[in-house]
């Protein structure tokens, strides 16, 4: 996953947030990480994390590995834990194959092999916060249009049909009254679905960035009467297109399964070579999970789903720790 240590994603965080970065040579390559200080009276405690970043998979390599990091990130009692992202490939599995069956059985086992390595011999904690997707759906833009409409599922496949003429406008836009309509959608999405979002100062912000960057597009499908029916942000990448972000009007359901046709169509005639839908559930998260919705909706666009390591936390701190899960579970 080449976003979460990219450029535009280390500006992001420092002109977006305001978020204090640090650096460090891991490995013969310099990574960049954050610091989150959460306050309580006069006091500043700090959360670390370091996103993005590859595994030497070898016991004593990797003890060393995170030594190493500890002694240059921990600096007192207050520091309550590192949270690392590994991004090493696990595996990949066909959307089809999980739209049939719900899971790749061997997949699943290599995630829990390496999930008991990493907490049992490693010493790790799996993260009781998942920050970043532990998984993700990619579709190969180098296919055919045939073949990449092909893997989509029968479903999808109808609503693309179906709804064809209907009369949808697909435009870029940048302006504030615009981001402004999409982020009310993705608010009242969010809000129906219990997960949460950027506030609306730092979605403008992030566009504005953005903007000046000249490295995203956010598309809307509008409706004859001006309504958003569906709305996306989307980051250029290198070679790929990253789907960052999207938010459905409920009273046009079948305006995604167009919309993201639309998308992946466009992102091939430019001559991007991956579309990375960016996050669904691990394979192994239960479908009880937060995004198991969403997961099932990219499954249904067809593609890859990849596995990776995922998210694994350093406590330095246990007290402050334990307290900092209390506190989550009560929000």
């Amino acid at each position: 996953m080449l976003l979460y240590q990219s450029k535009i994603w280390r500006e992001i965080n420092e002109e977006v947030f305001g978020r204090n970065i640090w650096e460090i040579n891991l490995n013969s390559s310099i990574k960049w990480g954050i610091t989150k200080t959460k306050r309580f009276k006069n006091l500043g405690f700090n959360i670390y994390q370091l996103l993005g970043v590859n595994a030497v998979f070898k016991k004593e390599l990797l003890k060393k590995d995170i030594q190493y990091v500890t002694s240059k990130v921990f600096t007192n009692r207050r520091d309550i834990y590192l949270q690392i992202w590994r991004v090493n490939e696990i595996g990949r599995c066909s959307s089809k194959i999980l739209r049939k069956r719900g899971e790749c059985e061997d997949l699943v086992e290599k995630k829990k092999d390496i999930n008991n390595f990493l907490t049992e011999k490693i010493g790790l904690k799996k993260s009781f916060y998942q920050n970043m997707p532990e998984a993700t759906v990619e579709i190969n833009l180098s296919q055919s249009e045939d073949d990449i409409f092909k893997d989509i599922s029968a479903t999808s496949k109808r609503y693309i049909r179906k709804y064809e003429k209907n009369k949808l406008a697909l435009k870029g836009v940048d302006e504030e009254k615009g981001v402004s309509k999409f982020w009310e959608l993705w608010n009242q999405m969010a809000q129906k679905k219990n997960i949460s979002i950027w506030p609306q100062s730092q979605t403008l912000k992030l566009i504005n960035l953005l903007h000046q960057k000249k490295q995203w597009w956010l598309f809307v499908a509008e409706t004859p009467n001006w309504d958003i029916a569906f709305g996306a942000v989307i980051i250029f990448l290198e070679n790929r297109i990253v789907y960052l972000y999207g938010a459905l009007n409920p009273a046009y359901p079948w305006s995604s399964y167009r919309f993201m046709w639309h998308l992946i169509l466009w992102s091939k005639q430019k001559g991007f070579e991956i579309f990375d839908l960016l996050g669904v559930k691990s394979i192994i998260a239960p479908e009880t999970h937060t995004w198991s919705d969403i997961s099932r909706f990219k499954y249904s666009l067809g593609g890859e789903h990849i596995e990776y390591i995922g998210n694994f936390d350093i406590v330095h701190n246990v007290f402050l720790y334990e307290a900092a899960k209390i506190f989550k579970n009560l929000k």
